[in-house]
């Protein structure tokens, strides 16, 4: 019973492992670092794109998924490249664009299929959506946990060793 003893007396205080609070640590980090480095991606696959695209003036031909059961709307974009093919892409749902507004597009020559919207929400809304989790979880794994579980077992009555 080394792992976890019981004390007899009036005031049974329980001594419990730090196997808990590694499993803990382990399973947030497990969780967090790839949301990191999903957004480590997507933040390069956007700058490089910002960086390196042909740009387009597009045009909200139709807003897709207004009603029914998803609520969302999603604009589709049409736009034509430099060599005057036409494409159309769709948006995400954050957006609140509306038919016949113009709209930059993002878009590389060789892979026009591929483009995005320069838009603020089109495209830093995941990356920030994974900072946030990949953040929360990592922190929860390499900072004060064990300070914290600590203080908590031992409101309980529990004694860490």
């Amino acid at each position: 019973m080394s792992e976890r003893s019981l004390q007899a007396g009036p005031a049974q205080r329980r001594t419990v492992s730090r196997l808990p609070v590694y499993t803990a640590k382990n399973i947030f980090a497990f969780i967090g670092l790839p949301f990191l480095a999903w957004c480590l991606y997507l933040v390069i696959g956007n700058v490089v794109m910002l960086s390196m695209a042909s740009r387009a003036t597009g045009r909200v031909t139709t807003i897709l998924g207004s009603g029914g059961k998803n609520p969302s709307p999603y604009p589709l974009v049409s736009f034509k490249t430099a060599t005057g093919k036409e494409f159309d892409i769709i948006g995400n749902g954050l957006s609140s664009y509306e038919v016949g507004d113009q709209v930059e597009v993002l878009y590389y020559p060789g892979s026009p299929k591929g483009a995005k919207i320069n838009s603020l929400k089109q495209l830093w809304f995941f990356p920030s959506i994974a900072f946030l989790f990949g953040a929360l979880f990592t922190y929860a794994a390499f900072g004060p946990t064990e300070k914290i579980l600590k203080v908590i077992a031992r409101s309980y009555g529990v004694k860490v060793t």
